[in-house]
């Protein structure tokens, strides 16, 4: 995500909501002195569908959808690793 901000700036202006909302589920996330957030958006299952436009003509889309597989990736990332602790803990 950082090499296309760097490279595609400008195509992706009017994604900074989208941008800051993914940053501080990734932290929410990925910290688990943190409670356990909320499940936040679910995850759209149509994600998995590239966009229609070549990512030449409208990149925004591509990064949105990349934004969504990111806070999908970090609530599984933390579940698995609270799973771990708590077997670890039960030994």
């Amino acid at each position: 995500v950082r090499l296309t901000l760097a490279r595609r700036g400008p195509a992706v202006a009017g994604s900074e909501a989208a941008l800051r909302e993914t940053a501080q589920v990734l932290a929410d996330a990925l910290d688990l002195a943190r409670p356990d957030p909320a499940p936040g958006d679910e995850f759209d299952p149509t994600v998995v569908l590239l966009p229609m436009e070549a990512p030449a003509e409208d990149f925004k889309p591509w990064l949105l959808r990349r934004l969504q597989l990111l806070r999908r990736d970090a609530r599984r990332i933390r579940a698995a690793a609270q799973r771990t602790l708590d077997s670890a803990a039960a030994r």
